[in-house]
């Protein structure tokens, strides 16, 4: 190899091999990476309404209506109550949620309406177990 050539070479080898020793030393003095993605940039922005924060519907089914009812209210919730026979409803304590809308397991969100398909109480209802598919 020639001198004039050598050299530059040499020079650009010895620079490179300072600049990674250098940045390895920046990253140790650094610490470690955040563990979360987004973590520097997203840490003042928050959802409105997180999936964490948001309440799932219960399962109401078999629950006479005044405690169904309770227990939305308990949410921030007010449910629209529709009778499956017709009937007007004077005491809920008499009547029992056999639907309701969204369903249980659901996440809740501020303007979801909650719907209960009640009758009451001393009506027969089918058990799903034994209940045959044929009306």
């Amino acid at each position: 190899m020639r001198r004039s050539v050598a050299i530059p070479l040499v020079t650009a080898i010895v620079a490179a091999f300072g600049a990674a020793v250098i940045a390895t030393f920046a990253l140790i003095l650094a610490g470690p990476a955040p563990t979360t993605p987004y973590a520097a940039p997203m840490a003042s922005v928050r959802p409105a309404e997180s999936a964490l924060d948001a309440p799932t519907m219960p399962k109401l089914w078999y629950q006479d209506v005044e405690t169904a009812r309770r227990v939305v209210a308990a949410l921030g919730f007010v449910p629209e109550i529709h009778t499956l026979i017709g009937e007007e409803m004077k005491v809920p304590r008499d009547w029992i949620v056999l639907g309701q809308a969204p369903a249980p397991g659901t996440l809740l969100k501020s303007t979801m309406p909650i719907e209960f398909y009640v009758t009451r109480k001393d009506m027969p209802v089918p058990s799903p177990t034994t209940a045959t598919a044929h009306p």
